[in-house]
């Protein structure tokens, strides 16, 4: 048997409402993370979307400050602005960083993952047994220091037998991760495929969100006997989101619209059981990381297969004769 604990504090609060309280709250949650040490982030709420501009250290931080936005009472989905700053660190650093990262990593098996890194751009290739694992070796690089940017064309091949320990280790990063379980003892192990939750959660919403999240590839039953609510220890600002697909689509179509970075036009959308497959052509790389950000930001979103295409504006070549010609912008 595997257990793990996460542990973290926080304090309850009362429920912004304006669109000026929400934004207020979501960068005072940000602000008192530990986890969001040096970073610089202004909120503002538009039709329910989040909008997070400024800079941080780390991928990390920002996909953080993305969860906690997300989590926040009126948010129905989160445009990531933030720019990811810090000292320039060498590609031939960060690929080693990022090597490391995976084959540490206790909840997937890395053996089959290929990295390459330039500009600060990782491209994970390879193949993985289950979409969690292909989830799982992304959030692993997005902490290390020098990586902007992850695309991950790793193939699931469905062919994995996991551990009770990888899953064990899955859960507890995915309840050291999930802002509704701040400040809360909480314990997980699994044993043949069983999980068994035990600790006290605020609510019910938040006892639905855990035991729902622990069905994760490889697990057979979850056992939640051990698991109590104790209303004492509602966060009245925060809340669980199970929306449904229909709902789920309007917020991302909504913050497609809304992210400045993105011509949404030109992207396409779909969703099958929590993943999102995004397709299109865009102009440049930046466009299309930009619209697999806001594609995360939506709140049910458990993956994203990003097959957008790039196709950058190039000028038509001059015959021999003629003067090069240069379209006005």
């Amino acid at each position: 048997m595997i257990s793990s604990t996460a542990f973290a504090f926080a304090t309850p609060e009362m429920a912004p409402e304006t669109p000026g309280e929400i934004s207020d709250y979501i960068q005072m949650e940000i602000t008192a993370d530990t986890r969001m040490d040096g970073s610089k982030v202004s909120a503002s709420l538009l039709n329910g979307i989040a909008i997070l501009s400024g800079q941080v250290a780390t991928l990390d931080q920002a996909e953080r400050a993305a969860e906690r936005a997300m989590s926040v009472v009126k948010v129905r989905a989160v445009v990531n602005e933030l720019k990811i700053g810090g000292a320039s660190i060498p590609d031939e650093s960060v690929s080693v960083g990022v090597r490391a990262a995976l084959d540490e990593n206790k909840a997937l098996d890395a053996s089959r993952i290929t990295v390459n890194v330039e500009n600060g751009k990782t491209v994970l290739g390879g193949a993985v047994g289950t979409w969690d694992e292909q989830e799982i070796a992304r959030e692993a690089v997005s902490k290390v220091p020098g990586v902007k940017v992850i695309e991950n064309r790793t193939q699931v091949t469905f062919d994995a037998i996991r551990s009770d320990g990888q899953i064990a280790e899955q859960l507890r990063q995915l309840i050291a991760n999930d802002p509704l379980c701040d400040g809360l003892a909480l314990s997980v192990s699994v044993k043949e495929g069983v999980v068994r939750l035990n600790g006290e959660l605020g609510s019910r919403g938040e006892y639905d969100r855990l035991v729902r999240r622990s069905s994760v590839t490889g697990v057979f039953e979850v056992n939640s006997d051990r698991l109590t609510i104790n209303s004492d220890l509602k966060m009245e600002a925060v809340e669980d989101k199970d929306f449904a697909p229909e709902q789920m689509m309007a917020a991302m179509n909504d913050a497609m619209k809304a992210d400045r970075r993105i011509d949404a036009g030109l992207i396409r959308s779909e969703l099958a059981e929590g993943v999102v497959t995004l397709s299109g052509q865009v102009p440049a790389e930046d466009m299309k990381s930009a619209a697999e950000s806001t594609a995360r930001g939506v709140p049910g979103v458990v993956a994203v297969d990003n097959r957008i295409i790039v196709e950058e504006t190039q000028l038509p070549l001059a015959s021999a004769n003629a003067p090069l010609v240069i379209p006005r912008r």
